[in-house]
């Protein structure tokens, strides 16, 4: 039965010459048919969604994604829960919604990742929260940009997967850069420079990039230096000055003590 209405509700494809559109689609259309269980189906209705939303065909993607997750929901199939949100997410956001709508359909779909113990997914999910974060203009979106990030480095450092590693370091020393923490941007462009160069590899953008920051560090610390040597110069010249305001105070005190003590002797004298 539930073949059935699945076969029924791809009618709709077939008439408007979707699947007409694209050789993968038709291939998957297939494997619809000859489904045997429900995750079979809910995993082919997923890709289908995928492939949809590729050729930009958001609207018969929405609908093929509300029959995939209530399918999933009904099988307790976590996994297909989780992909059919990944995608209902970039309709989303395609569609305007506010980012909030989108990052939520993510979250959730990371929580269901995490449940499963699924890393690759896991850090999938992390770093395209990163990425729609990174894009807005904002110093608060910047940041749990910068949050995200950093969540799916710790766990590609758990894979060893050295060049992920680097990339996301540049990408984190990027966002630190458009922040103006350039210590921490120079700090992480190091770390990716130091893991590519241990692999044989160079990034010459990101090279050239930390060439930048580490001659404005450099600038920036004989700066310091300079204000450090003035600030000195400039506290031993008051320092100087008040002294010899104190000794010219100091004189004319004794002066003045000195010729009230005469006025009083004259005074006796007298």
């Amino acid at each position: 039965m539930e073949r059935i209405v699945v076969m029924i509700f791809l009618w709709v494809f077939i008439t408007q010459g979707a699947l007409a559109q694209c050789a993968k689609m038709d291939s998957l259309y297939r494997v619809l048919r000859v489904a045997k269980s429900p995750t079979d189906s809910i995993n082919t209705l997923n890709a289908l969604a995928a492939t949809l939303l590729e050729i930009r065909k958001e609207a018969q993607a929405a609908l093929v994604l509300r029959k995939s997750l209530e399918m999933a929901e009904k099988a307790r199939y976590p996994k297909g829960v989780a992909d059919a949100l990944t995608h209902i997410a970039v309709i989303h956001y395609q569609d305007l919604f506010p980012l909030r709508t989108t990052i939520r359909d993510y979250q959730q779909a990371y929580q269901i990742y995490q449940d499963l113990g699924d890393q690759e997914q896991m850090i999938k999910m992390l770093e395209i929260m990163g990425a729609y974060y990174a894009k807005s203009p904002d110093t608060e979106s910047q940041r749990q940009a910068l949050a995200y990030y950093e969540q799916s480095l710790s766990l590609r450092r758990q894979d060893r997967d050295s060049l992920a590693v680097a990339n996301l370091y540049e990408t984190i020393g990027e966002l630190y850069a458009t922040l103006e923490q350039d210590a921490e941007a120079l700090s992480a462009l190091e770390l990716a420079e130091q893991i590519r160069l241990s692999q044989g590899e160079e990034n010459h953008t990101h090279h050239r990039l930390l060439t930048r920051y580490r001659r404005i560090q450099a600038i920036e610390a004989k700066i310091e230096a300079s204000d450090t040597v003035l600030l000195t110069i400039g506290f031993g010249l008051v320092l100087g000055i008040l002294g010899v305001l104190t000794i010219i105070a100091w004189q004319q005190r004794n002066r003045a003590y000195k010729q009230l003590k005469q006025n009083n002797q004259n005074l006796k004298f007298l």
